[in-house]
């Protein structure tokens, strides 16, 4: 009986973990780099104005050096990369529309699944 809260909780947990995981996999990466640049704004236009499910972002490049400074009371700059991903559902629709578009003007890549 007194059982019962705790496997609330870990249900709960489960629940949890396997939403943010799901979250995680929806978007796939097809430009990365540490600086924002033309390639990224022109390939985040052309995929919006296709209607394809994109977002950019800025995230965090973690480094021990950067861990260390937070760890010893110093602040550091922290150096960002630049982010163009596309939702999963959209992927082969982007491959194609950034090949027939983009070819040989910009490098583009696709991480694997």
């Amino acid at each position: 009986m007194n059982g019962f809260p705790i496997l609330v909780a870990v249900a709960i947990a489960v629940l949890i973990g396997v939403w943010y995981w799901t979250k995680k996999r929806s978007w796939k990466t097809v430009y990365k780099r540490t600086e924002l640049t033309e390639q990224a704004s022109d390939q985040y236009a052309l995929l919006q104005e296709e209607g394809i499910r994109c977002r950019i972002r800025s995230v965090p490049i973690r480094t021990n050096m950067n861990a260390g400074a937070v760890a010893q009371g110093g602040l550091e700059a922290v150096e960002m990369m630049t982010v163009v991903e596309v939702h999963r559902n959209d992927l082969e629709q982007a491959k194609r529309l950034l090949e027939e578009r983009v070819q040989g003007q910009y490098e583009f890549m696709f991480e694997a699944s």
